[in-house]
């Protein structure tokens, strides 16, 4: 799945997703469900061409510093599924 941005006359970015044409106002009335739907392709896409992105120092310090957080038991992971089932049931 890809997102692709397109501009129209007025300067307005839209995005095509798959074969579906959203503007952002379409995408911000979206069920919430839909939106998360619409994350997901979004990192998978992104995951699938990560080394294509580059890193810049300051993002690699604040990287370290969280797995050194990590490590250091000050913080933990949470799985992505269980955030997702826990959204709106709280």
């Amino acid at each position: 799945m890809t997102l692709c941005p397109e501009f129209s006359s007025g300067g307005n970015p839209s995005y095509r997703l798959s074969s579906i044409k959203m503007s952002i106002s379409d995408i911000q009335a979206l069920p919430l469900r839909e939106k998360f739907q619409i994350l997901e392709a979004l990192w998978q896409d992104l995951a699938s061409r990560i080394d294509q992105m580059p890193v810049s120092d300051g993002d690699k310090a604040i990287l370290d510093e969280r797995l050194a957080a990590l490590d250091a038991g000050e913080t933990g992971i949470h799985d992505w599924d269980a955030v997702k089932d826990s959204i709106g049931k709280r």
